[in-house]
């Protein structure tokens, strides 16, 4: 039991800290900040970006060469293989 309550106490001093910058770095009010925080599934720097007024843009997976999409595909069928009957692409 005392490991789950420390694990507990670890987060909750995360989420702390966490508010603690954001108040730091915004106007923010820390229900505000907890909410956001819970919105962004505890990413602060996320909701300092969307305060700054900076769009989040996610980042897209360049191949590079033929080589790594040789093998990206190779992957993907064998993954493919490796699921149970009726699961994989059907072939109609």
């Amino acid at each position: 039991m005392d490991a789950v309550n420390e694990n507990e106490n670890e987060n909750e001093m995360t989420q702390s800290v966490k508010v603690a910058i954001i108040l730091g770095q915004t106007t923010y009010t820390e229900e505000q900040c907890v909410s956001l925080l819970e919105e962004y599934k505890g990413d602060y720097i996320s909701v300092i970006k969307i305060f700054m007024g900076i769009p989040i843009v996610k980042k897209v997976h360049v191949i590079k060469s033929i080589n790594q999409e040789i093998y990206k595909q190779f992957r993907q069928k064998l993954d493919i293989q490796q699921l149970p009957l009726g699961e994989g692409l059907s072939h109609t």
